[in-house]
C-alpha cells in the first residue's frame, strides 16, 4: 500500500527532496528547516541560494558536497559527474574559497 501525500505534505508541489538524485532524508530535513520542502521549491531558489541558507542555519556542517549534490540533482545527474571547473564555479558563486591548500608541515 503506497503513501498518498497531500499538497501540504509535499511542500509546494513536485517531488520530495529525498526522492531527488544525490539527496536523501538528511538533506530533506535540513532543507525543510530553511523552508525548502520540495523539488519545486529547490528549483525556484536554486542550489547556490539553498546552500547559503543551509550554511547560515547549520554552519560548516554543511559542506560543498551539499551544494554539488543539489546542483547536480537539479540537472538530474550524479554529483560525481560535475567537473572540477563546475565545482569551482559553484563554490565561487556561493562565496566559498576553494583555493588549494598545502598539507600541514609542507612548505
Amino acid at each position: 500500500m503506497g503513501h498518498d501525500r497531500t499538497d501540504a505534505e509535499a511542500g509546494s508541489g513536485g517531488r520530495r527532496i529525498a526522492e531527488m538524485p544525490n539527496l536523501g532524508p538528511a538533506m530533506e530535513r535540513w532543507l525543510g528547516e530553511v523552508g525548502i520542502r520540495s523539488e519545486v521549491d529547490l528549483i525556484a531558489i536554486g542550489a547556490v541560494d539553498a546552500f547559503r541558507r543551509l550554511r547560515f542555519a547549520f554552519g560548516r556542517r554543511v559542506t560543498l558536497n551539499a551544494l554539488y549534490g543539489m546542483a547536480a540533482a537539479l540537472e538530474r545527474r550524479p554529483w560525481t559527474d560535475l567537473s572540477l571547473d563546475e565545482k569551482r564555479r559553484l563554490a565561487a558563486a556561493a562565496g566559498v574559497d576553494v583555493s588549494p591548500c598545502r598539507p600541514a608541515g609542507k612548505k
